[in-house]
């Protein structure tokens, strides 16, 4: 298994164990079941990270950084559910997310400011983004994607809620929502 996959599954593994506890729900056969799955997703993230504290698609490959924040958000979601994440593995997975950032420019491709956006959020989620290091983001919103600009707004919520960016973000994805009956 590649380790999107295991993240794919991970991932709403530790948001289901998070709800469960937020809503005061007991199913002991779940709670067994995803406790077994988070675990068994923590230990393939821990023998799959290269030395340069990135992930690859497959173990072993070269590491990925869109993998990397991926497997990063993941192991912010499993801490959050309350699981022991190793904080260094985690911690070198998002200096190795850092170096792929690139300062948007007026040719920045759209993926690349999408992505961009993505790793903001997940570096936001571990409160370690740095609005400064961002800030160049907020000018090229309009050539986001709705989800690069929704990846945006999530980590100005989480850094800094009462930033004008996040009026501005907010005013565009309510904009191009189209309601309906």
């Amino acid at each position: 298994q590649c380790i999107e996959q295991t993240v794919s599954r991970f991932l709403p593994n530790a948001v289901t164990f998070q709800a469960l506890q937020a809503l005061d729900i007991e199913d002991p056969k779940l709670e067994a079941n995803l406790f077994e799955a988070l675990t068994e997703g923590l230990r393939i993230l821990e023998d799959g990270q290269n030395p340069d504290g990135g992930w690859g698609w497959f173990v072993g490959m070269e590491s990925n950084p869109l993998v990397t924040a991926y497997a990063a958000l993941g192991l912010i979601e499993a801490r959050e559910a309350g699981f022991t994440v190793n904080q260094p593995m985690l911690t070198r997975a998002l200096d190795f997310v850092r170096g792929d950032f690139v300062r948007p420019g007026i040719d920045t491709p759209r993926w690349q400011l999408n992505r961009q956006a993505f790793y903001f959020y997940v570096l936001a989620r571990d409160g370690k983004g740095s609005l400064r290091d961002y800030d160049d983001l907020i000018e090229h919103r309009l050539d986001m994607s709705y989800m690069g600009r929704a990846y945006l707004l999530m980590a100005y919520l989480k850094l800094d809620p009462d930033n004008p960016a996040v009026q501005d973000l907010t005013s565009d994805l309510t904009s191009a929502a189209i309601l309906s009956a």
